[in-house]
């Protein structure tokens, strides 16, 4: 008897996603707990490329027989966390080049 979550559980992060979804699309038998498992781990990270590929693409009908729902509302509310996320970790990295750049001034009039 093969114990999924037993299995599972040896793996984390994006490996683990991989695994369960490479678990759901080879055996029949395991499919439904294996969606579930990798639709829990796809909403506890950030991955929501994978989530969408996972409901729109790989597995439509199997989400469906499982009784599995895209979140949409989580979609969007992660999205919009990442992006400004992103918005500020390139105001920063605009802030520290110009800070570079006038300490790269301030020591060539040291060097003079």
């Amino acid at each position: 008897m093969f114990d999924l979550e037993t299995y599972i559980s040896s793996y984390v992060g994006a490996g683990k996603v991989q695994r369960l979804l490479f678990i759901a699309e080879h055996s029949a038998q395991h499919r439904s707990a294996a969606l579930h498992l990798a639709v829990q781990e796809l909403q506890a990270s950030t991955n929501t490329a994978t989530y969408c590929d996972v409901f729109d693409r790989r597995f439509t009908d199997a989400c469906a027989q499982a009784g599995l729902v895209r979140d949409a509302q989580w979609i969007e509310q992660v999205d919009k966390r990442a992006q400004h996320t992103y918005e500020r970790l390139e105001h920063d990295l605009t802030g520290y080049k110009t800070n570079l750049v006038k300490e790269q001034i301030r020591m060539g009039h040291n060097d003079l």
